[in-house]
């Protein structure tokens, strides 16, 4: 993977968890009538449910980018002369490790 899409994913993360941490702390409208802050608060926690998918989408791409350079880099380092058997095997186990850190999230 390289450097510069890890620490662009990174920070697009970072600005998703601060964003979700300004709508959760953010104090409620002043004034008003008890059904428009009730509505307002119903709103601002739609925007933290939001902002919370946006986020597990980033982590998503993210683990999708991973998983996808960690398949290439172990194709790599595959020996061209291996039997086709052996290679059989070792993208079976190139499978193998890319799905079980998904299963994670389930």
């Amino acid at each position: 993977m390289e450097n510069t899409a890890a620490v662009e994913v990174q920070e697009a993360i970072e600005a998703s968890v601060a964003a979700v941490g300004v709508l959760v702390r953010r104090k409620g409208p002043g004034g008003g009538s008890g059904v428009d802050l009730l509505r307002q608060q119903a709103d601002d926690w739609l925007e933290v449910l939001a902002e919370g998918a946006r986020l597990q989408a980033k982590s998503a791409a993210l683990m999708v980018h991973a998983a996808a350079g960690f398949a290439d880099t172990t194709r790599a380092m595959a020996a061209p002369e291996a039997l086709p058997q052996e290679r059989t095997a070792q993208e079976m186990a190139i499978v193998a490790e890319e799905v079980e850190p998904v299963k994670l999230f389930v």
